[in-house]
């Protein structure tokens, strides 16, 4: 570019557009502006241009359709520079040159690099007036340029840079220029700031029509809308589509703009994300102009429900849902429509389901939109044709997806199902009775469609019967034996008993008992399989539904209360952060509930720890915020069991930041707590109450040793001898038959850090560690081994030097038939009898 410039004179083209002098007060006393006139003087005529010129302009032509975008960037700074010097014959060529960069075969490059181009010569002023009209019309197709690629699209670079050429347009030329294309530009910006998909082109968009509503002075309306679209506002998509625009839908230059591009090119865009997003913000913005969109928007949304283009279809259909409703709001949709059009719309559903749409490629989006549009249909009251049982097909369509596999499906055919049944439900259907059939399925999605949809049912539907749904949601519930890895079922069980209690009151409710029971079970779901501990996702449905449940009844049975409480801190206490979130956001609800929940234990101690601006503002999911607190009410009996139950999983747990914070609250608090010989006894007797109920719980159990192998080394004065020696006799019946290594190991451990108590404790776990130096898994003698040999050391307990010798001289990954002479030699250096073999 620079050896283009050489061939040229450095001299301002006197042909150019300028907008006025750079002081203004020059531009105040001149009267403002000064546009070259035609006949102005010109010395194009005083020098030759270059043979070699017209070489470099088509390699910058070149340039700006080449693949890497700095380059583009470059040669339309070159386009540019040497335009500026050219005359104005040869520069409308080179403009004329750009403008042919936008056709359609040429690459997304080219049109960006155009764009780039254009911007470059407006902000120069190398852009006559009497070309902006063809440059307008192709940056304003640049601002909607948007090219599928699989599964993706290009076009976001054209319309970011086609905002720049819009911003460069506003620097550059006068308002009486301009005027003529102000109400193309402002639209399709306006357009662009609240409809793209993308935030960088939203946020271009929007810094494009800050600039002219200030240089320009003439776009509509500019100031009102500019205080809601600012930078801020459109970097949300969704508060764009359905905020933002209605905000500019009232004004009545911007309507019909925003509404067309939405059925031109937001309903059958790639993303399903946009597509339901702009038939939203259809149904927010039909108000602005409901007789366009009766009399055009309905009839091209009918077509395209039925055409060849899948995403048009999907978009389609969720649009005329969302219009359909949005006009029965407005009045009878019938008298706005007629007989003939509701009839196609209601219809949609059976002409779709022949042609096979609702299966294979695209069956899933389909199906949630035919939903939604049974759903809309419904809300709207729109009349049937005659002669069609139109209910019918419409109910096969939500029974079909009730036990679909995709969860948005069924999601989707539970929304619509209340508000059809409101309007088409015929005396005599057996629907609750099918739909109590269907929780039996062998299926886990249809269990889980069939639960949601009888917590949607509508109280109508189950007057009299709320018992038998609790009841069987109940069994839905408990179902961890036969179908352990069905944890989705189970919660959307507990979603269905919650929203059933919702909808029919406290009234038809009668004896809550069974829904808290069932409720409180759910609360103890531990379930595990490959994906980690799902049974959480139940543990926190229930625990919301315990909420909602509670509040709605009000008087609710002490027993349950504290039974509730209990379960509550215990998972606060917990080791899944998410899960502990939830149940300090229920604790805390409960707690300060105005009128205050009766039968609360202890409520007074529970304030004093949790005031309400601690609640206000304590982060529930940090290990470091609540362990510290729930600590403190260990002394409180009725809870003791439950909060030593969720410290176990806890301090025991995995992860670093977790064990860090919950064994130092507990470890510090029983330091503080020396003194209270009453309060170590009764917590030393929870703890091993805790152990003691569940032995063959490995859930609790390695967590259980993992927590008093933090504890015992701590310097936490625990009760002696008795509490050691039952904790040792605890700890040998959990593992001795054990298959689980890491059970094993961590059992050895805890063995270890009892040799330092009593005689009686000691001699009973050397016993016990020699039997693990002979286990059948050779990691299990090797970590005994080497956890025996650092305990001897430690602890100063060898007498006999030769115990130490024997330990690190032996190979323990040996047969243990070749071990146990050596075993049975060590025993004899510690003073112990060697175990003897067990017969086969």
């Amino acid at each position: 570019m620079a050896k283009g410039l050489s061939f040229l004179r450095v001299k301002v083209a006197s042909w150019r557009y300028s907008r006025g002098r750079r002081s203004l007060a020059d531009n105040l006393g001149a009267g403002g502006t000064h546009p070259p006139e035609e006949g102005e003087a010109s010395e194009e005529e005083d020098y030759d241009i270059p043979d070699e010129t017209e070489d470099v302009v088509e390699q910058l032509l070149v340039g700006l359709r080449d693949k890497d975008t700095i380059i583009r960037w470059s040669a339309a700074k070159g386009v540019g520079r040497v335009t500026g010097r050219l005359p104005k014959e040869l520069a409308d060529d080179v403009v004329t040159s750009v403008l042919e960069l936008f056709s359609l075969r040429e690459s997304d490059s080219a049109w960006h690099g155009g764009c780039l181009a254009l911007a470059e010569l407006g902000r120069r002023g190398l852009i006559l007036p009497q070309h902006l009209e063809r440059v307008v019309g192709v940056v304003l197709r640049a601002l909607v340029y948007d090219e599928q690629r699989g599964n993706f699209s290009v076009g976001a670079h054209i319309r970011d840079a086609a905002c720049y050429v819009c911003w460069s347009f506003a620097r550059a030329y006068d308002p009486p220029v301009l005027e003529p294309h102000v109400r193309g530009i402002a639209g399709a910006l306006l357009v662009a700031a609240v409809f793209d998909r993308e935030v960088t082109c939203r946020r271009a968009a929007s810094a494009a029509f800050q600039e002219n509503v200030g240089r320009q002075g003439t776009f509509p309306h500019g100031i009102e809308i500019l205080t809601e679209t600012d930078y801020y506002a459109v970097g949300s998509r969704t508060n764009a589509f359905l905020n933002l625009s209605v905000h500019i839908a009232q004004f009545s230059e911007y309507t019909l703009a925003l509404v067309e591009h939405l059925l031109r090119h937001k309903i059958n865009h790639w993303d399903p994300a946009v597509r339901e997003l702009a038939a939203k913000s259809l149904h927010n913005l039909t108000p602005s102009d409901p007789d366009y969109a009766a009399a055009q928007a309905v009839p091209l949304l009918l077509d395209l429900a039925t055409g060849v283009d899948p995403n048009a279809r999907h978009g389609a259909l969720l649009a005329l849902g969302e219009v359909v409703h949005a006009l029965a709001l407005l009045g009878p949709v019938e008298d706005v429509l007629g007989a003939e059009v509701s009839g196609r719309i209601a219809g949609l559903v059976s002409v779709l389901d022949e042609r096979g749409l609702f299966r294979g490629m695209g069956g899933v989006q389909m199906r949630t939109a035919a939903c939604l549009l049974v759903e809309k249909c419904s809300l709207a009251a729109l009349p049937l044709p005659p002669g069609e049982d139109i209910p019918a097909k419409w109910q096969r369509l939500l029974d079909g997806c009730l036990r679909h596999a995709d969860g948005g499906v069924r999601a989707s055919a539970v929304s619509a199902l209340p508000h059809f049944l409101g309007r088409h439900l015929r005396p005599g259907d057996r629907i609750l009775d099918r739909y109590l059939e269907g929780l039996g399925e062998e299926h886990m999605e249809a269990r889980c469609g069939f639960a949601l949809a009888i917590g949607a049912l509508p109280a109508s539907v189950l007057a009299g019967r709320v018992e038998e749904a609790v009841r069987a949601l109940g069994r839905c519930v408990e179902d961890t034996e036969e179908h352990p890895e069905w944890a989705d079922a189970r919660r959307d069980a507990v979603r269905a008993l919650a929203r059933m209690a919702r909808t029919v009151g406290t009234g038809g409710l009668g004896d809550p008992g069974p829904l808290f029971e069932a409720l409180l079970a759910a609360t103890r779901d531990y379930t595990l399989d490959s994906r980690g501990e799902i049974g959480a996702i139940v543990r926190e449905a229930a625990m919301l539904a315990i909420q909602e449940v509670v509040l709605l009844v009000k008087e609710v049975e002490e027993d349950l209360v504290s039974r509730i409480f209990c379960v509550l801190v215990q998972q606060c206490t917990e080791k899944i952060d998410r899960t502990r979130a939830v149940a300090g956001g229920v604790f805390r609800t409960l707690l300060h509930s105005r009128p205050p929940i009766p039968g609360i234990p202890h409520r007074e101690e529970l304030l004093e720890v949790f005031p309400e601006e601690t609640c206000r503002d304590l982060n529930w999911a940090s290990p470091g915020d609540t362990f510290r607190l729930f600590v403190r009410l260990l002394h409180l009996p009725r809870y003791t069991p439950h909060l030593l139950m969720g410290f176990v999983v806890s301090v025991g747990g995995l992860t670093e930041s977790l064990v860090k914070y919950s064994s130092s609250a507990l470890v510090g608090h029983l330091s503080s707590r020396r003194s209270d010989d009453a309060f170590l006894q009764h917590l030393c007797d929870a703890l091993l109450r805790v152990l003691e109920e569940n032995l063959s719980n490995d859930r609790v159990v390695v967590p259980f040793f993992k927590m008093m192998n933090h504890l015992l080394p701590s310097g936490a004065e625990l009760p002696g001898p008795a509490f050691h020696e039952r904790l040792l006799a605890l700890a040998w019946e959990a593992s001795r038959k054990s298959r689980d290594p890491q059970k094993i190991v961590a059992a050895v451990d805890l063995l270890c850090n009892l040799l330092p108590f009593s005689e009686g404790c000691r001699r009973g776990a050397l016993n016990r560690l020699a039997v693990f130096l002979c286990h059948r898994f050779p990691r299990v003698r090797k970590v005994t081994a080497g956890k025996l040999y650092e305990a001897l050391v430690t602890y100063d307990l060898a007498e006999d030097e030769r115990a130490t010798e024997i330990l690190s001289e032996t190979d323990w990954g040996a047969t243990v038939e070749a071990l146990r002479p050596a075993r049975d030699r060590l025993c004899g250096a510690l003073g112990l009898q060697p175990p003897v073999p067990r017969a086969k």
